[in-house]
């Protein structure tokens, strides 16, 4: 039986008990879900959430953070986390903005997951002064076991950086990974911190999180990704083809 099957073979002999657990969360507003679109059951919290702050140093900051359900391409239900916040520095030197999201995973869907699952990021950073930009993103998961006070029970890091990203102009960073879960998930967190350098009070850094760019169990493409997909795949196929006939 594959993921996919599983997955529906879950919510089939679930499905009263999740349409009580799902119903507080809130999920989807049903005039806002277009007559063709796929309803996505979550167990995270999604909607408005998560923090956006100023530390290591001093400033302000203004932002926001929105969780969106999706499908992962394990066939099992998955977060895509979106946001976009500005700091303002108040004084010169290295500062951090620190990006939060996180929860508690409803205990019908504590043992759901595989011991693994497929991360991507992508974020876009554009400073007011030239500086150097490094990152350092965070999944951190705890057991059902284990309060969030403690340290995580599984945890998996990525990071990066970029040297003297030009005033006005943006640093594009991108990539994939796998994060490890315990076999009771009961609370999960995701931490972005963007660390830069402010020449002068007033000095600003803008991060952009794109739409499905900061996702936990990554999403499918679109049924429309894989007709393009199958296209250039055939596409390919004809010019090797003919390639070979000539």
């Amino acid at each position: 039986m594959t993921s996919l099957q599983r997955a529906k073979a879950f919510f089939e002999s679930k499905g009263k008990k999740l349409a009580l657990a799902v119903a507080p969360l809130a999920m989807v507003a049903a005039s806002a879900v277009p007559a063709h679109a796929t309803v996505v059951v979550s167990p995270f919290p999604i909607g408005s959430g998560g923090s956006v702050s100023v530390v290591g140093g001093t400033g302000s900051v203004s932002g926001s953070l929105f969780g969106a359900a999706i499908i992962g391409s394990n066939g099992l239900p998955g977060l895509s986390v979106t946001g976009t916040a500005t700091a303002t520095a108040t004084n010169s030197g290295g500062t951090t903005l620190t990006f939060t999201y996180g929860g508690a995973v409803p205990s019908l869907f504590q043992n759901f997951f595989p011991a693994s699952v497929p991360i991507e990021w992508h974020f876009i950073t554009t400073p007011s002064n030239t500086t150097d930009i490094a990152w350092l993103l965070t999944y951190s998961f705890w057991d059902n076991a284990t309060p969030t006070s403690n340290a995580p029970s599984t945890a998996g890091s990525f990071s990066g950086s970029a040297l003297n990203v030009l005033g006005a102009t943006s640093a594009d960073f991108q990539g994939l990974g796998d994060v490890n879960l315990p076999s009771n998930l009961a609370n999960f967190r995701v931490d972005l911190n963007v660390i830069w350098t402010a020449a002068s009070p007033g000095s600003t850094l803008t991060v952009d999180i794109p739409t499905g760019s900061l996702d936990l169990n990554t999403a499918a493409p679109e049924p429309g990704s894989y007709v393009l997909m199958s296209a250039g795949m055939a596409l390919l196929v004809f010019r090797a083809r003919r390639k070979a006939r000539a």
